[in-house]
């Protein structure tokens, strides 16, 4: 499952390279279109977006309900459960993709964590250890032939995508999330304390 709204450069580049290799139909993939205001795709002129039916109505919005492209501003929710039960692997395309700029966790993670889902970073690869030094667990070693947290430019992280998915195609994915399980119920517990560890913060911070 790939889900993203906002155009941005890298998000186009790996929903092509995705579809050049035939792999769209391994998944759920969403891509915004353009909004006539930003210039999100960063001097790519043609991309086509995809959408799904994912009943905007139901979904929370943060402050407005405010679509991009067909493509919903949804921060609290999975989506459709439907789609999200029928997925293995989460694709995080963060907001912030090169790994010289500052580190951002956003909700993308959390639902992963959340909703049970291993994971992989399509953005700064240092993302990987963030989540281990704050307790979580990561899945890497499930693939670790391939490089996915030292990519240092922009063809490797999207390499680094793709490989994964045919990867998992040659795969006994209901023996892999049985093993997986363990981890991932911990990352959910993890998170219940975490999110109360940053609320302390915040209620103490002039303490």
């Amino acid at each position: 499952m790939l889900y993203q709204r906002k155009p941005r450069y890298h998000r186009i580049e790996i929903t092509e390279m995705l579809r050049q290799r035939d792999l769209l139909k391994h998944g759920i993939v969403t891509l915004g279109g353009p909004d006539g205001k930003n210039d999100w795709q960063g001097g790519i002129q043609h991309w086509e977006a995809i959408t799904i039916e994912d009943y905007p109505e139901d979904y929370h919005h943060n402050g407005s309900k405010e679509d991009f492209a067909g493509v919903p501003n949804d921060l609290v929710t999975v989506g459709r459960l439907d789609l999200w039960q029928k997925h293995f692997l989460n694709v995080i395309s963060e907001t912030v993709f090169d790994e010289w700029e500052p580190l951002l966790v956003t909700e993308k993670m959390w639902k992963a964590t959340i909703g049970l889902r291993p994971y992989i970073v399509h953005g700064n690869p240092k993302t990987y250890a963030w989540m281990r030094n704050h307790g979580f667990k990561t899945f890497n070693h499930y693939w670790s032939h391939i490089p996915v947290e030292t990519s240092t430019d922009d063809h490797g992280a999207h390499d680094s995508i793709w490989k994964v998915v045919e990867y998992l195609q040659t795969q006994d994915l209901k023996q892999m999330y049985l093993d997986m399980l363990p981890d991932l119920r911990y990352n959910k517990l993890r998170f219940d304390e975490f999110s109360r560890e940053q609320e302390y913060k915040m209620e103490h911070i002039f303490c």
